[in-house]
């Protein structure tokens, strides 16, 4: 059986923060993801370091030491929601175990009942429940008729997909070099957007990125097709810089971190194998922080050629 990655489901009792005001709770800062991080203590040390490597080094540089979990808040790319998601007292989260974490989803769950932290303000963010999907991340595999990876078309031919990238939690994609400077947030180029995507599919879902031929010579031949395509009459965005406020349940200080919210479109060519990775693309995350549930986004992608069939992936498993 190939080794996917796997979906946990929480509820989150809030008695003294209002659901809609996602920007302003600090569970995706340090309260939850603190919490949940210090119950994986409580795992096997093999189990552990398979799931969170970073506590192995301090090489901030490390990309191979990230985090094999992610905390995600709705909408969640699910054919079928659960029908608690209709409760409202409760604010509902996507835990991420992904396949190079080799964790069991049953004794993850097992970790995290009766979890309870301290947020902002020292009020209690309890853990109501946590439900156990005993399924693979929704994320559609080649099918063997399917050219994932065509040669990419003239530079001169009309686009086949108008894209849509909608950024709910904040993003902040950029280089090392920019981020030790000081730099904030700019929006990335499709070519930017797809590359750190693909960096996190090879890491979090190897077997997966692999099927697909993502870094393959043919997926580089798309990658400098994308980059040679890209122009301001090919692209468009309405983004803006805000500040997220990150809480700790062991600190008193309020952080902020920097990050882009806003729509970004791009007229251009997408192969299966780019409409495949932009689907697992919301369970992955995007620049930086994205254990933290930060580069979180919906996208869409609409045919412009109604004589030509849409080769995106159109069926969950």
């Amino acid at each position: 059986m190939t080794p996917r990655g796997h979906l946990l489901h929480i509820r989150l009792h809030l008695p003294h923060a209002p659901r809609h005001a996602l920007t302003n709770l600090p569970y995706l800062g340090g309260v939850l993801h603190g919490a949940i991080r210090r119950r994986w203590l409580s795992l096997p040390a093999k189990q552990y370091a398979a799931l969170d490597p970073s506590h192995l080094t301090t090489q901030a540089t490390d990309h191979n030491a990230r985090p094999r979990w992610r905390l995600i808040p709705p909408p969640w790319p699910i054919r079928h929601p659960p029908q608690w998601l209709n409760d409202h007292q409760h604010l509902h989260l996507a835990l991420v175990i992904h396949a190079g974490a080799e964790l069991p989803i049953e004794r993850a769950a097992a970790a995290l009942q009766g979890l309870e932290c301290v947020g902002a303000g020292r009020e209690y963010y309890r853990v109501a429940q946590v439900y156990v999907q005993a399924q693979a991340l929704p994320v559609p595999w080649p099918q063997p008729t399917l050219p994932i990876l065509p040669a990419p078309p003239a530079i001169t031919q009309p686009a086949s997909h108008h894209l849509q990238v909608q950024w709910l939690t904040p993003l902040h994609l950029a280089s090392k070099a920019r981020i030790r400077a000081g730099h904030g947030p700019t929006a990335p180029t499709l070519l930017g957007l797809l590359r750190s995507l693909v960096t996190r599919a090879h890491l979090l879902e190897p077997a997966w990125a692999a099927a697909w031929g993502l870094g393959s010579p043919a997926w580089v031949g798309w990658e400098e097709h994308w980059r040679r395509q890209e122009s301001p009459s090919t692209s468009d965005q309405a983004t803006k810089s805000i500040l997220w406020p990150y809480s700790s349940c062991t600190k008193q200080q309020v952080l902020y971190w920097q990050g882009l919210l806003g729509q970004q479109r791009w007229y251009t060519h997408l192969p299966p194998a780019a409409l495949a990775l932009l689907t697992i693309g919301p369970w992955l995350g995007v620049g930086e922080k994205p254990s933290f549930g930060c580069g979180h986004f919906e996208w869409q992608a609409e045919p412009l050629n109604d004589l030509q069939p849409d080769p995106g992936p159109k069926s969950w498993p």
